[in-house]
C-alpha cells in the first residue's frame, strides 16, 4: 500500500450552502442545447395560429425521482385566437410533453440517461427508472 492521498472519484460531489445539499443534476439534449433535467421549457407561440400564447394559470407538478419528491412551478398557456391550451414541458418527465414530436425526441434523448441514472447508482429502485 503506497503512502500519501489515496485518489477518490469526484464525480459525485456535493456542495453545502446554507446548510443545504446541493447536487449537480445531469443534462439532456433538447433541439441543440443540454438543459439540466428537471428544467422547464415554456412554449411562447401557438402550434396551429402562431399567436404569442397568454398564461392561463399556475400550477405546481411533484416529481418522484431518484432526487427524491422534487416541486417544480409550471404554467398552463391558452392561445388568445384559436383558445389551444398548452402547457410547460419538464425536461425529463414523461408525461410533461405536449406533441408526438416532441415524445419521439424524449424517448431518443432519456434512454442514455436512464442508463447513467442505473450505473451511477446501483440501486434496486432504479431498475425502472422514473424521473
Amino acid at each position: 500500500m503506497g503512502r500519501g492521498n489515496i485518489k477518490i472519484d469526484k464525480s459525485m460531489t456535493k456542495t453545502v450552502v446554507d446548510g443545504k445539499v446541493i447536487t449537480s443534476l445531469p443534462t439532456v439534449l433538447v433541439g441543440n442545447r443540454y438543459y439540466p433535467i428537471f428544467s422547464v421549457l415554456s412554449p411562447e407561440y401557438c402550434d396551429d395560429c402562431g399567436n404569442k400564447l397568454h398564461i392561463n394559470s399556475h400550477y405546481t407538478r411533484f416529481i418522484l425521482s431518484s432526487h427524491g419528491i422534487i416541486a417544480i412551478n409550471t404554467l398552463y398557456w391558452l392561445c388568445p385566437d384559436c383558445k389551444n391550451h398548452f402547457h410547460d414541458q419538464i425536461i425529463g418527465v414523461p408525461g410533461s410533453v405536449s406533441s408526438a414530436r416532441d415524445k419521439i425526441f424524449f424517448t431518443a434523448s432519456v434512454e442514455p440517461l436512464k442508463l447513467f441514472i442505473h450505473r451511477r447508482l446501483h440501486s434496486n429502485i432504479m431498475q425502472n427508472v422514473y424521473v
